[in-house]
């Protein structure tokens, strides 16, 4: 982490403030385009947006800031890219950088980028701080999540190629529900997943982590909103992913990681998450009937400050849902390791 640019306290105080686009000469002057060049076009059309101090962090770990500060200069007065920091009387904030049109071409043209990412103009379209700063965090609390698992995070991909459609019915599954044409004849049988909520997710970031038995998916949900009415649909499309159509794709069995602002944010997104998340499996088993609430132990809930200070570990609901016959009275939440930080 670079020590010099504290990204998440400039975030904190730049909330709601008007934002000032840099203006460069009106002739492009020429850049020849490095390898270092392209690997930061790449990731500003995976991750929307990045400022000096987390591009510091990933190109130029451990170097001073001039170097990165001149290099980027270069690709901004070369067309390549936009900048933009918010306005203020006294000071100054970093440049927070995204692409321009012939950046993003040239980000194309590596092969490296998914098809499902299109240009957008950010520059003609944003004109307030607040329309940024869900993506600019959310890129933080990845970068603190990267620190943590080093070589264990394995890609991450951003918003606009993260969206996942669940499967579609073949014409002799018709009849069937969403739930029984993934599940097939394998003995066990899907309940509390209603068809309505087998419907594309797409997080705020997707990441591919070596954990503990084997690699892993996991959906970042990073919400500023504080607002549970907002997320109950959300919660819904997640039980269906994870309890059923995970099975349909080449995920595994992922995980979802809910970032919170605060405890008391936590606290009302577990309590409304616990009465919603009720679907599982079931199946009679050799050892007599067996549950499976996979959406309950592989839906996490963390604070965004716990990544800052090194905190690994995320709370999952209790292992049994309000009304369950068996559940503890009082019951407890789960304290669980994130994803890769198992050991």
């Amino acid at each position: 982490m670079t020590a010099a640019l504290d990204t998440y306290a400039e975030l904190r105080l730049a909330e709601g403030k008007l934002l000032r686009w840099g203006e460069r000469a009106a002739k492009g002057t020429a850049c020849a385009l490095q390898p270092r060049d392209l690997e930061i076009l790449v990731a500003l059309a995976r991750y929307r947006f990045l400022t000096t101090g987390q591009i510091a962090e990933l190109w130029w770990e451990g170097k001073g800031l001039r170097a990165v500060r001149r290099r980027m200069t270069r690709l901004f007065e070369a067309g390549f890219v936009e900048r933009f920091r918010p306005q203020t009387l006294r000071g100054s904030y970093q440049w927070t950088y995204c692409l321009a049109r012939d950046g993003f071409r040239a980000a194309q043209q590596t092969g490296e980028l998914s098809e499902s990412l299109k240009f957008a103009p950010r520059r003609e379209q944003i004109f307030d701080y607040r329309y940024v700063i869900h993506d600019l965090r959310t890129n933080e609390w990845v970068l603190r999540y990267r620190e943590l698992l080093g070589d264990r995070l394995l890609d991450w991909a951003g918003p606009d190629e993260a969206r996942l459609e669940p499967p579609r019915k073949n014409r002799d599954e018709e009849y069937m529900s969403r739930a029984a044409a993934v599940m097939g004849d394998c003995g066990w049988h899907v309940n509390d997943v209603a068809d309505g909520y087998f419907r594309p997710v797409q997080p705020d970031a997707l990441l591919d982590v070596v954990a503990l038995d084997c690699d892993v998916r996991v959906f970042v949900e990073y919400d500023r909103t504080r607002r549970v009415d907002k997320n109950y649909d959300k919660f819904l499309r997640y039980e269906a992913l994870l309890v059923v159509w995970w099975r349909a794709t080449d995920l595994g069995c992922p995980y979802v990681v809910f970032v919170c602002q605060d405890a008391e944010h936590r606290r009302r997104f577990m309590i409304a998450a616990d009465n919603e998340l009720t679907g599982h499996l079931f199946a009679h088993t050799q050892n007599g009937p067996e549950e499976r609430y996979s959406a309950r132990d592989r839906t996490l809930f963390v604070l965004e400050s716990d990544i800052r200070n090194h905190v690994t570990t995320a709370v999952a609901l209790p292992a049994l849902p309000p009304r369950h016959e068996a559940r503890a009275n009082p019951a407890t939440v789960r304290h669980v390791r994130l994803p890769g930080l198992e050991a």
